[in-house]
């Protein structure tokens, strides 16, 4: 509930998993890939991974994502 970061998997089905494990309202967000730019105010970092759930940590707040799923 503290972390500063948002918590992503690259992989579909660990996504809608996690989006309905709690029953209905989570959501799924299709995420643009590739480094921040120059001034960007995020920052990718990699999770040691230990569930094998393809995660990838988010730091900052990202623009130009797109909800596939309410």
């Amino acid at each position: 509930a503290n972390s500063p970061y948002t918590s992503w998997s690259r992989n579909p089905d660990v996504a809608q998993y996690h989006a309905n494990k709690d029953g209905k309202g989570g959501v799924i967000l299709k995420v643009p890939v590739g480094a921040p730019g120059k001034g960007d105010k995020w920052s990718w970092e990699w999770s040691p991974d230990i569930y094998n759930e393809q995660e990838v940590l988010m730091k900052g707040v990202r623009n130009s994502v797109e909800v596939i799923k309410k």
